[in-house]
């Protein structure tokens, strides 16, 4: 692989990494919690937003 490849497959796999972030900070798992905590609308807004901005980005580095 050249270092663009690289660098791009990089990337990718840090938006997956802050997807998985949001997701267990809103389901509470990254406080160790054994069951979801509950969470407010607003919050899972805010999360879906952040989510769908990773999802973005990853689309445009693929369609790079």
């Amino acid at each position: 692989m050249n270092q663009s490849t690289i660098d791009t497959t990089d990337k990718i796999e840090m938006s997956f990494s802050k997807i998985k972030s949001i997701t267990d900070l809103v389901t509470g798992w990254a406080y160790g919690n054994e069951e979801p905590k509950q969470t407010s609308r607003r919050t899972l807004d805010v999360a879906m937003g952040l989510i769908n901005a990773e999802c973005k980005a990853i689309k445009e580095l693929i369609n790079q």
